[in-house]
């Protein structure tokens, strides 16, 4: 069990001492590690296949199991086939845990004890200037364009995340109302490029949260594609009248001016180089390539 114990602004500490009961009374004991930072979460999970354990739970979010997720897929020396995942769900919107039934922290207790287990996908991306000089994953949303400028707004005012996923709705109003549509060249497996003016994309492998924020609600952690949502040039007044208020049940998708495409492979150039996100996390520039791994995490759901 790994804690970071500042997921969803300190509920994963708050409810860490109730679940910690329950899990002891669930399945016995059990390994803990408490973190202090993104670096300190990589390290305990690397520390954890070390030292033989083979089921890593998350007590946090999305982005406390993207970087377990990471630490998993970048480690040579145990084979990933061999690890499972779980979540408890503690963070501000929960998409991964939600879309694998893990509703609430209860809930996800009871999916460990049983243990019932199934292949996830996720997402590489390889672009520039990647910092690490390696491909990062993502489970939840690969971004470029005006989705990176609303997560930057919405990481530099962190009360707005009270808010749940209205938050980042929020923030989209502001980045429309400073940004414009940008000329993007984007190719969809083994297409040809096609040069385009768009706000920005989205590449998904999990739908979202319904209610909450959905990027790609047709979405399927498990069919080995990626749905990839184009935000075409609208007007501002659409952007804020029509596309933004329709990201909370995802209907926004079916608006004029937005494309979906699935595929295994998206290649994104910009004239300048943008920055793009994995999961909200800054993680290199374009040009980029966002590509899906089938079945490349197995992790612990609930039983419908």
């Amino acid at each position: 069990m790994i804690l970071n114990p500042a997921a969803g602004r300190g509920r994963a500490a708050r409810v860490w001492p109730e679940v910690e009961s329950d899990m002891r009374a669930a399945i016995g004991e059990f390994g803990f590690r408490a973190t202090k930072s993104r670096d300190d979460i990589k390290v305990a999970a690397t520390e954890a296949l070390k030292e033989g354990y083979r089921r890593i739970v998350g007590v946090g979010g999305d982005g406390t199991m993207g970087l377990l997720m990471n630490a998993i897929m970048a480690n040579s020396d145990v084979p990933r086939s061999e690890v499972v995942m779980g979540q408890i769900p503690c963070g501000t919107v929960n998409v991964v845990a939600n879309c694998l039934g893990l509703s609430t922290p209860r809930r996800a207790v009871e999916a460990l004890a049983g243990a019932s287990v199934k292949p996830v996908d996720v997402m590489r991306l390889d672009a520039a200037d990647g910092g690490e000089g390696a491909a990062r994953h993502g489970f939840v949303i690969v971004s470029v364009g005006l989705p990176v400028e609303a997560s930057r707004l919405t990481a530099s005012m962190p009360f707005v995340k009270l808010l749940g996923g209205a938050s980042y709705v929020l923030a989209g109003v502001l980045s429309v109302l400073g940004g414009r549509p940008r000329q993007f060249a984007y190719s969809a497996d083994s297409a040809p490029p096609s040069t385009v003016k768009a706000w920005g994309y989205f590449f998904c492998c999990f739908p979202g949260l319904p209610g909450e924020i959905s990027f790609a609600p047709e979405a399927q952690f498990d069919d080995g594609l990626l749905d990839c949502v184009e935000i075409g040039p609208v007007s501002r007044g659409r952007m804020l009248t029509q596309i933004l208020p329709a990201m909370k049940d995802g209907s926004y998708v079916r608006k004029a001016g937005m494309r979906v495409t699935q595929g295994r492979v998206f290649h994104i150039e910009t004239p300048a180089p943008m920055q793009i996100e994995v999961d909200g996390e800054p993680a290199g520039v374009t040009p980029a390539t966002v590509s899906i791994v089938p079945g490349a995490i197995s992790m612990i759901f609930a039983d419908q």
